[in-house]
């Protein structure tokens, strides 16, 4: 399903069956090549979709089928919340949980299930962290990203939860992909 008019469609059927089909001519789509961990993201306000360019050519029809629909739901269950607080000119209380009752509610409305994440294997696709080894009184020491060593070298200190040593930058530099 990587046809542009399956995803408008799919998106159509979500809103209409939501009781909103005005709503599928603002709900733009957009594709990222970074995304390398989830399949979609809905930007509830901005009423955006994004998808994951990697992800999509990894999972079938059916994963990125789901996906549609499932970051459709976000964004039509938040509005409509916030549709119902703007009409009582003050709160409808806090907004819906991204995962909640209301979204479990329309995602099975739209005849699917309503799952929190997608089961693709996304280890190929995911880049490699770099980490650094830094000591401290322990045996094993820390694995620590890039941002760390950057605060460090700006003078901050951080001190190891087991030994209360000042963890510090080791003689010899190691780096550790994970």
């Amino acid at each position: 399903m990587t046809d542009r008019h399956q995803i408008t469609d799919l998106i159509k059927m979500v809103c209409k069956t939501a009781g909103m089909p005005e709503m599928a001519q603002e709900i733009e789509v957009e594709w990222s090549n970074r995304m390398t961990r989830c399949a979609g993201k809905a930007y509830l306000q901005r009423k955006l979709i994004k998808l994951s360019n990697p992800i999509w050519a990894l999972a079938g029809d059916k994963v990125n089928e789901d996906t549609v629909v499932h970051e459709t739901c976000h964004i039509l269950v938040y509005w409509e919340w916030a549709n119902r607080a703007r009409g009582r000119m003050r709160s409808a209380g806090s907004p819906p949980r991204p995962h909640g009752s209301e979204w479990q509610q329309l995602m099975r409305k739209c005849g699917y299930e309503p799952k929190r994440c997608h089961s693709v294997d996304t280890s190929a696709i995911r880049p490699k962290r770099k980490r650094y080894r830094f000591d401290c009184g322990c045996k094993e020491g820390h694995l620590v990203s890039r941002q760390l060593v950057a605060r460090m070298g700006a003078g901050k200190q951080y001190v190891c939860r087991l030994c209360r040593k000042q963890i510090t930058r080791p003689s010899i530099e190691q780096v550790v992909f994970m």
